[in-house]
């Protein structure tokens, strides 16, 4: 699913110059049974949301090089989830 935040919006973020980050970050409702969900991780190079109930993995889409990545899931609000990732040493980070 295509992202509906604005790049100029992601550019911020990743600058710090984005005036409500905490508006962008986290789950974002798509329907009543699919979340968005996005992070800002600079040190890492592949990032994952890993839902708590299954260990279902969703790799993200990284829209900037900075470390802005994004992926659309099917859960509803309250799921739990984590995020893994890879660092740019190989490194798993959980």
């Amino acid at each position: 699913m295509a992202t509906e935040i604005h790049p100029d919006a992601i550019a911020a973020v990743v600058h710090g110059d984005h005036g409500a980050p905490a508006a962008i970050f986290g789950p974002h409702s798509v329907s009543p049974r699919k979340l968005s969900l996005r992070a800002f991780q600079p040190t890492l190079d592949s990032m994952e949301v890993v839902i708590e109930s299954t260990g279902k993995r969703y790799p993200m889409a990284q829209l900037h090089e900075y470390g802005f990545f994004e992926v659309t899931v099917s859960a509803s609000e309250g799921t739990a989830y984590h995020y893994a990732g890879t660092n740019h040493d190989g490194e798993a980070i959980t």
